[in-house]
């Protein structure tokens, strides 16, 4: 049997007996797991948690990637979750092997270019546990503006969560200098997030740096005419 019939077979007995349709978007104790992806961790057994209590992301490892960080942004800003917990174990997979000659593997067998392909493993779990960021963050109290100014590394990912006045014209073009690989944007206002738009991405006839790679529109307050958006944008090559 197929995992395709296998879920067919077994969805309608879940859907008669379904009784979580009265569960609240948001979970309901605003926290955010992030988990690998191992078949034998079930999570809400290994923390006491039910269904709807928090969002759980899971990959490889465990490990705040990128895709994990998009998911947490919209888990925080959209969904109001303010805890959150990185779970990952011994006897990992991740412990088992090393990018290189897995990258060689797949090249040889796929004939795919693997040079770029990053599978994050690791020799030792509490280095990695630190890495992924369980430290104590390094919290700065000032303007992005200012901030900006004196940041000079090139970092894979912003994210940007400002008023509805938008982000300081100063900020986006610094921003534009320090040219990070992506950019989350996270507006409550349509007008000001298209004038932020314009300068990170241009027109036909006049590219920008980025582009737009993923956009989502939250409505979060019902009957109302404000609505969230989260545009995800990446470098141009």
């Amino acid at each position: 049997m197929s995992l395709t019939e296998h879920i067919q077979q077994h969805n309608a007995r879940y859907v008669a007996r379904f009784d979580r349709s009265t569960l609240a978007l948001p979970p309901a104790r605003r926290w955010a797991i992030v988990a690998c992806m191992d078949a034998r961790l079930t999570v809400e057994e290994v923390t006491g948690i039910a269904t709807g209590d928090a969002h759980i992301i899971r990959n490889a490892g465990g490990l705040v990637t990128d895709d994990a960080i998009r998911s947490l942004v919209i888990s925080t800003h959209l969904l109001g979750t303010n805890e959150f917990a990185i779970i990952e174990h011994t006897g990992c997979g991740m412990l088992t092997f090393e990018d290189e000659p897995v990258r060689r593997q797949i090249a040889e067998r796929t004939g795919a270019d693997t040079a770029d392909l990053r599978l994050f493993a690791f020799r030792d779990l509490e280095a990695n546990l630190q890495a992924s960021g369980a430290a104590s963050p390094n919290l700065r109290e000032t303007t992005v503006e200012a901030f900006l100014e004196h940041w000079h590394e090139q970092p894979e990912l912003v994210v940007l969560d400002p008023p509805r006045t938008g982000v300081a014209p100063r900020a986006l073009a610094r921003l534009i200098k320090i040219a990070p690989r992506e950019i989350v944007y996270l507006s409550c206002d349509p007008a000001t997030l298209a004038r932020d738009l314009a300068t990170l991405v241009g027109d036909a006839q006049n590219p920008r740096p980025y582009q737009i790679s993923e956009v989502h529109l939250v409505d979060i307050f019902p009957q109302t005419y404000h609505i969230e958006a989260l545009v995800r944008l990446s470098r141009r090559a």
